[in-house]
This record gives structure tokens, C-alpha cells and sequence, in this order.
């Protein structure tokens, strides 16, 4: 999909996609080794009373889901992810469900090459309840000519003569 192929207010469904023990320790052993990730008797004495994932997994493991569910949102325009905010509302746990919604909050073009597409992430697990807000702004190329699109494959003195930064970013 290209910017001019989202629209503020439209969603997608993300069907539940469910999470073990092992992969909460799993991930959490090489990205996030904290004790209530990856060993569950410490995990039960904590406050938590067992073993969670880690945050950043229960981000990660929606975004997937969605991208796999909806693998046309990210083809063809996509340029790179500018940033992401989190809130986590709720710990993930072993075999809970996740199951949620991702909808454009906004759109906005920065220059005649790409633009950037807000997303709205709201994760729920099994039971309704939401355990995470997202939000993320995501750079996307603009519809036109792919010949006359600038990249990466271009000399770095063309890209900057065109105002294209060296990660192939076109600046605002």
C-alpha cells in the first residue's frame, strides 16, 4: 500500500493469536532477562504472582500477527517505521489470547516522495481486557512513477541532490 491508499478511521481486526511460557521465556532470555520473564517460581513470588511476558514481546508479537494477517498493508510502499509509543495496561501470561484492532489515526504528507501513516494498536486478551495501547507513525511512499521515485540504488550524490538522507529517507 502506498499513503494515499490509507484513510483516518479505517481498521483492520487482528484475529487471537495465542502465547506459551516457552516463548515469553524464550524472548525474554536474549531481550529482556528480568526474573518475572524467565524463571516462573520467582515470577510466582513476585507481585505478579507468575511468570509475564515481557513488554516489548507483547508489542512485537501483535505486529506480527497483523503483518502476517494483512501482509498487503506493508507491500510495495512501506519505507521504515519513525517511531512508537507504548503503554502496557495489563501483563501478558502464559496461553493468554491476544486479539485486537489497528486503525489509521492520521496521515499526513512530508514532501513529494513519502509521507507518514499513524497507526493505532489496541490489544485485548482473551477476556476483553485491553493489556496494551500502541501507537506508530510510519513512513510510506507516495503513488506515482517508480521510475522517477528516488532510492537507494541511486549515487549518494543524486540522493542528496534530491533531498534524500542516507537511509533513503526523504527529508520533510
Amino acid at each position: 500500500m502506498y499513503l494515499e491508499d490509507f484513510q483516518p478511521g479505517q481498521h483492520w481486526a487482528v484475529p487471537p493469536v495465542t502465547v506459551t511460557a516457552e516463548q515469553i521465556i524464550r524472548f525474554a532470555t536474549e531481550f529482556d532477562p528480568l526474573p518475572i520473564h524467565t524463571d516462573p517460581e520467582q515470577a510466582r513470588a513476585s507481585h505478579f504472582g507468575g511468570l509475564i511476558a515481557s513488554g516489548p514481546m507483547s508489542f512485537l508479537l501483535f505486529l506480527q500477527h497483523f503483518n502476517s494477517t494483512y501482509p498487503e498493508v506493508n507491500a510495495g510502499g512501506l519505507v521504515a517505521g519513525m517511531n512508537t509509543c507504548m503503554e502496557w495496561l495489563a501483563p501478558m501470561r502464559p496461553d493468554d489470547s491476544l486479539q485486537g484492532e489497528v486503525e489509521i489515526s492520521g496521515t499526513e504528507v512530508r514532501n513529494d516522495h513519502n509521507g507518514a501513516v499513524h497507526f493505532a494498536f489496541t490489544v485485548r486478551n482473551q477476556t476483553g481486557k485491553v493489556v496494551l495501547k500502541a501507537s506508530s507513525k510510519v513512513c510510506f511512499l507516495r503513488r506515482g512513477d517508480s521510475s522517477e521515485r528516488p532510492g537507494l540504488a541511486q549515487q549518494p550524490e543524486q540522493r542528496q541532490s534530491q533531498g534524500i538522507d542516507r537511509d533513503g529517507l526523504a527529508e520533510a
